[in-house]
């Protein structure tokens, strides 16, 4: 039930009264409005639900079971800050980092500017909160798919094609990652974005490692062959970026699988 109130305000109201009252009325719209909103994604979710893993920005709304357990409260939070990062990620990858305001984020959104600023401070801070959370679930999407494979020759092959898949859902974040180098927000949580790129490189060259031992690749030092895989896949990822159509087809990666494997499979001598 939608409960209306009409206020009016008399002329003996002194106007930090008045100021206040507006506060309070926004803050409560905000509320209402967010509640009202929650319930039509609730709604949409329930009707959509088998088709949620193909939406555009496939790493922005993983979570695991420990949501679950969370109060309704903390949930809600969960999806509004969601939902604020998914609106950002489009438009900055649209319009460009520069030419969105706070503003055009919360009015494409449907929240309140006081929603936006409870979970970030700036758009410095939200941009940088977009691309670690991106690049954290990139990075655990690729690792799980590689763990998944014992036989070292697949996990390589399936290292390779995870990106392109990857690549391919999540387009805008791509573009939006490759151009921040021409964004001067200061440091996206460089430490972090490090750890990431470190334990993926630990697992690939202890993949090397095995099929060095069981005589599936060629003696060398497992981490540079790790090095020049990653090299090779951040190097084509970037190719794609500039030019998407010209690499849908698939084949490109599988050459990275067929230049960089035949460089390291023995030959039998």
């Amino acid at each position: 039930m939608i409960l209306f109130i009409r206020l009016s305000f008399s002329g003996s109201r002194t106007n930090p009264e008045r100021r206040r009252f507006l506060e309070y009325r926004k803050i409560f719209l905000d509320n209402y409005l967010n509640m009202i909103h929650l319930q039509n994604i609730v709604q949409v979710q329930q009707s959509t639900h088998c088709t949620e893993k193909t939406m555009t920005y496939s790493l922005l709304r993983m979570h695991d079971k420990t949501h679950e357990k969370l109060s309704r409260r903390e949930r809600l939070n969960i999806h509004q800050r969601d939902e604020i990062l998914e609106t950002a990620l489009r438009l900055f990858s649209e319009r460009s980092y520069l030419n969105v305001s706070m503003q055009d984020i919360a009015g494409e959104a449907e929240f309140g500017m006081g929603t936006l600023y409870k979970f970030f401070n700036s758009k410095e801070d939200l941009y940088k909160a977009l691309i670690v959370q991106m690049a954290q679930n990139w990075h655990h999407k690729v690792l799980e798919a590689v763990e998944q494979e014992q036989d070292p020759v697949k996990a390589i092959e399936k290292c390779i094609s995870i990106h392109r898949e990857l690549f391919f859902q999540n387009q805008p974040f791509v573009r939006l990652f490759y151009n921040s180098a021409h964004i001067h927000v200061g440091p996206v949580s460089e430490l972090t974005l490090h750890d990431y790129r470190d334990e993926y490189l630990k697992k690939l060259a202890a993949i090397f490692e095995r099929g060095i031992e069981v005589k599936i690749f060629r003696g060398g030092d497992p981490y540079h062959m790790a090095l020049a895989l990653y090299g090779l896949i951040l190097t084509f990822l970037f190719q794609m970026n500039e030019d998407p159509e010209g690499f849908r087809k698939g084949e490109e990666l599988s050459s990275v699988s067929d230049l960089f494997l035949h460089g390291v499979i023995r030959t039998g001598e």
